[in-house]
């Protein structure tokens, strides 16, 4: 089969040519060769098998990557823990420690640090929940300094187990303002409940990712605000630390 078109000549007048049929159509001289053998679906589903696990693998290394950076990001924040404890501790031995207290509703910064907190307690699947009232609860503190007491507390997460619970709470108590931080952890011997504020004193004498200063840093900060701070634990049933703030 051919195309007939029109062309000009070098007289300027128009003629009809031909052009050669397209390969594959009937009459066509030169017809594309056809492969006669089936094609076979076990070649099809194998390549389409090396593609899986080709992409599953890649996966697999994109989660193993993540776990890795989750894991640079954790020794990170470490290491910013501990050089802060170590800049923190010179200042207080040296008597340089200075708080900007203001009269503020202790609330808000309970909820602060549960949302700054709320991805590692998930991570270990831990509920992290506050337990306030209704109303305001007012009281002069410094918030920066404040929130460190409770991140030093709430970092005990690390010694609870997975599915257990850290509670929050704030209350008015005898005329002060007192803040409660509970955990469901490995708690604490009885004997131990007072020199666990001391200097370098670890909960966990296995554990190399502190200094053992949070607890004498939190006494300190709260100290410094007016207050005191406690423990109450028993082996096996998780601990609670609380301390008070002057309303005024």
């Amino acid at each position: 089969m051919a195309l007939s078109i029109q062309r000009a000549g070098a007289d300027g007048y128009w003629s009809a040519c031909s052009l050669p049929s397209f390969a594959g159509v009937p009459g066509d001289p030169n017809p594309l060769p056809i492969d006669p053998r089936p094609i076979d679906r076990r070649d099809t589903d194998e390549s389409l098998l090396e593609e899986r696990t080709t992409t599953d693998e890649l996966l697999g290394l994109q989660d193993q990557l993540l776990e890795e950076r989750n894991a640079l990001r954790a020794d990170r924040k470490a290491t910013e823990r501990l050089i802060r404890d170590l800049l923190d501790f010179g200042s207080f031995e040296d008597g340089r420690l200075r708080v900007a207290a203001e009269r503020l509703d202790i609330r808000t910064l309970l909820q602060g640090a549960c949302d700054a907190f709320h991805s590692v307690a998930a991570a270990k699947h831990l509920a992290l929940t506050i337990d306030v009232p209704t109303e305001p609860v007012m009281a002069k503190y410094d918030p920066h300094r404040l929130f460190q007491v409770l991140s030093n507390l709430i970092h005990a997460i690390k010694f609870t187990p997975e599915g257990g619970a850290i509670r929050l709470r704030a209350a008015r108590v005898a005329g002060s303002c007192q803040v409660s931080v509970s955990d469901t952890g490995v708690g604490v011997p009885e004997g131990d409940l007072t020199s666990i504020f001391e200097r370098f004193r670890q909960l966990d004498r296995g554990d190399r990712t502190g200094l053992g200063l949070g607890l004498y840093i939190a006494l300190w900060i709260v100290e410094a605000h007016g207050g005191r701070i406690w423990a109450e634990s028993a082996v096996g049933s998780g601990t609670t630390f609380h301390f008070t703030l002057p309303e005024e």
